[in-house]
């Protein structure tokens, strides 16, 4: 199952870690959030406001559960960045590295598939976006 939900952001937000910072999601800025029940992630799509492609977000994840209205999942706190130019960042390393003993064998099976088809799985993340932007109208939220 997967649950596309859009975003609105009235500012502008840091995307990245230091070496990235200067990359920022201009106002308006559009994200679509995917979510799978069968996945070891969930990834936001963000687009300028002409739809451009300013990068694709990967959230390593567990437990995601997806039913009318709600979207859970357990943050597993590692993070891949991937850019409209293929490179691809690991963000929240450390923050990885402290996780509950409990979190450890989901979060080494979402960095083993994540980490070798980041810029494969933003690619498929691309593709899923333009289909349900232009299959149906998306559900959007406007973030405070």
């Amino acid at each position: 199952m997967c649950a596309p939900v859009r975003f609105v952001f009235g500012g502008e937000i840091a995307i990245g870690s230091e070496v990235l910072e200067i990359k920022r999601k201009p106002e308006g800025a559009i994200t679509i959030a995917h979510y799978w029940t069968d996945r070891e992630y969930t990834a936001y799509h963000w687009l300028t406001p002409e739809r451009r492609t300013l990068g694709v977000y990967l959230n390593a994840a567990s437990r995601i559960e997806i039913t009318p209205g709600v979207v859970r999942w357990q943050d597993l706190e590692l993070d891949v960045l991937v850019l409209p130019d293929g490179c691809v960042e690991v963000l929240d390393e450390q923050e990885a590295q402290r996780a509950p003993r409990w979190a450890v064998p989901a979060l080494e099976r979402a960095r083993g598939r994540l980490l070798p088809r980041a810029v494969e799985i933003a690619g498929e993340v691309e593709t899923l976006t333009h289909s349900v932007w232009t299959a149906r109208p998306l559900k959007q939220r406007t973030s405070p």
